[in-house]
Parts: structure tokens; sequence; C-alpha cells
């Protein structure tokens, strides 16, 4: 990302060169009072002062603007910086998505639908995450009995690993289920595919040495979504997608939304490295999402851009629609399941943590702060852009008339007209002309308003 040379760099410079000049002058037989005044003439004509002046309005005014419109900008230099961006990285829960996951299948193996949903619930119980809540929230809505837990521990990316009865049950990804060395049948397998292929998370479950099923459930895409992106595609930006799904179902969101782009199978720290290496190629990448995940992911990008979505419908919100997926025969249906007979039906106590598996730390909050917070959600991120291409618009404007001042002032103020028998100008026509030149910087910046 290109970067100005830094002002106090620029009044540097003007101290050097106009002490410099005055030396030369006292050297060349001028009185020191002459050589003073020179002294003091190149020192206002080099002065950074109309350069100075060139963005800091501007900006403030185009902050003070978006927040009129529910564009919440924590700087003025985040203006700048998002009309640098080329690149838009969206997260899937809440910016895609309503971010409210509910179950659309439960396919158990050896159990009931019953005891597999309450197997899931009991080990997610204590997790913050949108699919661990709508595991046991439903759980709670068909009134299934829960396992205490003594000990659990969040893999971020993964999934939940718990302890319940001496017995480890692990709830996360298919890929994650594999590496910890469980098989799955062929027809589980077969069903995964195809749930993820209609754009359906799955979520498997084990209890000791096997795997015991899977939880699909699915995240409706977000009306104005789609629109939203075709319309920052025409801008020039290339949208992406990061996410922890399968590669599957990243593949059913791209479809569905025409994005340019995703990475599937991603934890928090690969997310970081992905945006890392953009940044590598010579990218300016905003990060969308929701920031109370994936910290790590917005602290490394450009652009920390906070999408905070309404609460989605109601009916979206549905712990298990009519359609669900039905039991093969001879297993209950999940309202009246029976669980087994040592399940205690009080609420599960607090968990101890197990230590971090592959020496990866727990996750912690972060103290970074969005840039950019869009409370209407992603469509209000063109009008934004909009806005921050205006406001450079008017910056790059009061840039060239600082940069005409200087060809026109200092020449002459260093004797470049002396040759000709021209003077050099006096102190209060140096004056007047950065004062002019200022005043024009200041009047073009309150168009911003």
């Amino acid at each position: 990302m290109k970067k100005s040379l830094p002002i106090k760099y620029l009044i540097l410079l003007d101290i050097v060169l106009s002490c410099g000049m005055t030396a030369y002058l006292i050297s060349d037989d001028i009185s020191v009072l002459s050589a003073l005044d020179i002294l003091l003439t190149i020192f206002i004509a080099a002065c950074p002062l109309p350069l100075a002046l060139a963005a800091p309005l501007a900006l403030w005014l185009g902050k003070r603007r978006g927040r009129r419109q529910n564009i919440l900008f924590r700087r003025g230099q985040s203006l700048a910086v998002l009309c640098q961006v080329n690149t838009l990285v969206l997260g899937k829960n809440g910016t895609i998505t309503d971010g409210a996951p509910y179950i659309t299948d439960l396919v158990p193996e050896g159990v009931s639908q019953g005891h597999l949903l309450a197997l899931a619930a009991s080990a997610e119980q204590n997790s913050s995450h949108p699919v661990a809540k709508a595991i046991y929230n439903t759980a709670l809505d068909r009134h299934l009995r829960l396992q205490r837990i003594s000990a659990c521990n969040e893999i971020p990316g993964c999934g939940v690993e718990a302890i319940m009865g001496g017995n480890p049950v692990r709830v996360g990804s298919a890929q994650w289920i594999q590496r910890e060395g469980f098989k799955m049948t062929a027809s589980l397998l077969t069903k995964i595919d195809q749930l993820a292929y209609h754009g359906k998370m799955t979520t498997l479950v084990t209890n000791g040495k096997y795997t015991r099923g899977l939880i699909a459930l699915e995240d409706n895409i977000r009306p104005e979504t789609t629109s939203a992106i075709h319309r920052l595609q025409r801008q020039g930006l290339k949208v992406m997608m990061l996410t922890g799904d399968s590669q599957r179902t990243a593949a059913a969101i791209k479809r569905l939304t025409e994005i340019d782009d995703v990475r599937s199978d991603l934890t928090p720290e690969q997310k970081a490295r992905e945006i890392q290496l953009m940044r590598a190629k010579g990218q300016v990448v905003a990060m969308a999402g929701n920031m109370a995940r994936d910290q790590e992911v917005f602290a490394v990008a450009d652009l920390a851009v906070e999408i905070v979505n309404s609460a989605p419908p109601a009916e979206n919100n549905s712990p298990l629609p009519t359609n669900w997926y039905e039991p093969p025969e001879g297993q209950a249906e999940i309202a009246a399941a029976p669980m087994e007979e040592n399940l205690p039906e009080a609420p599960a106590e607090t968990a101890e943590e197990l230590p971090p598996k592959n020496n990866q730390p727990p996750l912690t909050a972060s103290a970074h702060v969005a840039d950019l917070s869009l409370p209407n959600g992603l469509g209000d991120l063109l009008p934004a852009l909009h806005l921050a291409r205006q406001a450079q618009k008017i910056v790059k404007q009061n840039k060239r008339v600082a940069y005409l001042t200087w060809l026109l002032v200092i020449p002459p103020t260093l004797g470049a007209l002396a040759p000709l028998g021209l003077p050099y100008p006096s102190l209060e026509m140096v004056v007047g002309a950065v004062a002019v030149s200022s005043g024009i910087i200041l009047l073009n910046s309150l168009r911003m308003r």
C-alpha cells in the first residue's frame, strides 16, 4: 500500500534547505539581515502546511458524513485505506448468511436420533459457536436429557472434545474427525457429500472409538448478500470467502452467490495466513465479518470491516423444519427418543479445560477494533466505498494545489529567477501565496460536507 512521505520529514527537509541556502548566501557577501530574511522566506515557501491540510479536513468530514448515513469509520484515515482496497474477504456466518444455523438432517449410526442429538448437545453446551448453539438449543427444545461433562476443549476451526462418564466425545468437522483416526462407513461419507453439495454444514459426532453419526445444519444466505456482492464486483473489487466449512459446502456457496473465489477447510490461523499471502503479493485486503470470532484474521488485514446484521427472520431459526431427515423404520422420532437411564437431567456443570491440543493456544479475546462498522449489513459497504473515493478525489485535488504552490514559490525564493535580473520574492508575497493556497485547500475540503 502506498504511503506518502511523513510531514515531519518534509519539515526537516525544509529546515535543511533554508539553512543551507542561507549559509551559501552569507558566504557570498550578503548581509546577515538580508540572509535571515531570505532564510525565513525559503522556510515559509517550502513549509508543507498546504500539503498537511490536504487530507485531514476532507477525511474528517467524510467520516462525519458517513456517521449520518449510519456508516461508522473509526478514524478518517480508514477512508483513505478503503479507497485503496482491491480485495474484499468475507466471512460466512452472519455476513454472507444469516448467522443463525438450524438443524435440517440427523443421520445416526447405531443409536437413535435423540441419543445422537443429546450426545452432541452435551459436548457443545459450553461453546459459543453458532453451530454449537443451534445444536444445544434444539436439544433443549426437544426436552432431551444431557450428560454432565467433566472436561472440555474447543479447538478453533475443528470442533469440541469433551469427557462424559470417562468416555471422550468429539463433535466437529469430518476432516478433523478423520485426522483423529475415526473411520466412516461408505454410506455416511456419501451422505456428507450429498449434504455439502446443497450448501449444508455437516458435523460429525463420535463417542469413544465409534462414529455415532452426523448432524447437518443450514444457514440461509441473506437475500441482499448476492446483490451487494455483484455491485461490489462491478466497482472493481475481487470478492472472496474464507471459511472453515468443507470444500463442497464452500463450492455451493460460491455457486449461489457468484463470489470470485473461496478458501475452505481453514482454521483461524490459516485464514490469517491466507490474508498475509495476499498482502505479500501487493493486494490491499479488507476483511469483513463478525469480529466476535476470528480476531486474528481481522488483525492482519489492511482494513477490518465489522458487519453488524439485524436479527434474522424467525422462520430461519426453526430448530427442525418439517421436512427434516426421516429415521429408518424402527427408530424412534426425535421428540420421543428414549435416552439411557444414567443420563441426569440436571444442567451441565462448568467444565474444566483440557490442555490445548497440538500446542494450540486457547481462544482469547482481542483488543482489535474495527476500522469500519456497518450496522445495516454488507449492503452499506458500497456507499462507504463511494464516500471514500469521493474523499480521496478531493484529497488528490488538494495535493495538486499544494504541489503547484511549491512549484511556483520555491524556485524564485532559491534564486532561480536571479539570472534574469528579477529580485527575490518578498516575505509578504510568499506568506500571501501560502495563505491563498491553504485557503483554497480548506474550501475545497468543505465540499465533503
